[in-house]
């Protein structure tokens, strides 16, 4: 007697439980997929690493005519205070899912070369930059210092010293987009994008001028 009792119990649980099931199952179902993608979007997002590595590099132009030189075919060389190539490394940290606060270490340097010579202005430059992320678009904002600046000019006939200028602190503004597998991932990614640096340079001569430094760089940067 007691089983067929309790067979009878299992199974009004079952039944009571039935639709409860049905409706979650069938909300499963109806449910926009790219709703579900967006959790699951979430959740690798969140993933990834507060503390990355960065990677960088660019080319500048502006700032003011540091030199002129011009070769017997009449081909004009010139280096500018905010131009050249830009190198540089450091450490992305990602606050929160839409800031990151980056601090990188670089060289940057404009110069010519020719037979007879070379010129070459050249710093070390550090960077603090916060960026804010809205979508695949970062936007940032910082402080630079840049140190070691120098002017050396080794040209036969022509020049023959260096200059040297003292340490100088400037700010940037940024904005760049991310590309590639990571694009939607805070933290990690490359980074296509545009730095306006705004600095002046001043040289350890007596009555010497400001040189101006600011420049508009286009780069590609990678963290990971």
């Amino acid at each position: 007697m007691l089983k067929p009792a309790i067979t009878r119990s299992v199974c009004l649980v079952l039944l009571s439980l039935c639709p409860y099931a049905a409706k979650v199952s069938h909300a499963n179902h109806l449910e926009p997929r790219h709703q579900q993608s967006d959790r699951t979007h979430n959740r690798d997002e969140w993933s990834a690493p507060l503390l990355s590595s960065y990677l960088g590099i660019g080319l500048g132009f502006g700032g003011d005519e540091v030199a002129r030189f011009q070769d017997n075919f009449g081909y004009t060389d010139k280096v500018y205070g905010g131009g050249g190539l830009l190198l540089e490394a450091g450490l992305n940290l990602s606050v929160d899912q839409f800031t990151d606060l980056r601090l990188t270490g670089g060289y940057q340097f404009d110069g010519t070369s020719r037979g007879n010579g070379t010129s070459l202005f050249d710093r070390l430059r550090f960077d603090l930059t916060m960026l804010r992320r809205y979508g695949v678009h970062d936007f940032g904002v910082g402080v630079t210092a840049h140190t070691s600046v120098g002017y050396q000019c080794d040209i036969n006939s022509i020049c023959d010293g260096d200059v040297e200028f003292d340490h100088a602190i400037g700010y940037t503004l940024e904005y760049a987009i991310r590309a590639g597998l990571y694009r939607h991932s805070y933290g990690r990614g490359v980074r296509l994008g545009l730095r306006y640096t705004a600095i002046d340079y001043a040289p350890r001569l007596q009555d010497a001028e400001l040189v101006n430094g600011d420049s508009l760089t286009g780069f590609v940067g990678m963290s990971f």
